[in-house]
């Protein structure tokens, strides 16, 4: 599976909500229900397909947090987008703890995607971030600290 047109009706359809339910921690068994109490019933390993590319995203924009921000990060590391791309390469930095919270008590945070189609060190990627959002504080509730890569995708 490396483009949304090779997903099935229902994986389409669960492809936000599973992304936040693995976000948050949550197990194949666990999205499983979360998916059917909200009508989306698709088969197991629909969902467990899903669950398996996102945990893969989530912890190749982890490994990619830990390295020296004057290193390039390794692209063979970084999971296929399960999604068409208009570049090579795509990273979601987390821009630091807004001050604020949601209804259910969790904080809230600023994201800015970087893409690019040559690979860049990691502190290349966070000054392009922040000048993203510099561009466009209107968009964002607060002010942004502590930028982290949190999510890597490379074109299938």
């Amino acid at each position: 599976m490396t483009t949304l047109a090779k997903l099935t009706a229902g994986q389409s359809k669960a492809y936000n909500a599973v992304q936040g339910m693995v976000a948050r921690g949550l197990g194949t068994t666990a999205i499983r229900t979360g998916l059917t109490e909200m009508g989306l019933g698709i088969r197991y390993e629909q969902v467990g397909q899903l669950v398996d590319y996102f945990k893969g995203t989530v912890r190749a924009g982890y490994d990619i947090s830990r390295v020296r921000h004057d290193y390039f990060p390794s692209v063979d590391k970084i999971p296929t987008a399960l999604t068409t791309t208009r570049r090579e390469l795509s990273y979601t930095v987390r821009l630091g703890k807004t001050g604020g919270y949601d209804e259910e008590g969790n904080p809230l945070y600023n994201y800015v995607t970087v893409t690019s189609d040559v690979n860049m060190t990691v502190g290349d990627i966070l000054s392009e971030a922040e000048s993203y959002y510099d561009e466009n504080e209107s968009n964002y509730p607060v002010e942004a600290v502590e930028p982290v890569v949190v999510q890597a995708r490379k074109r299938g």
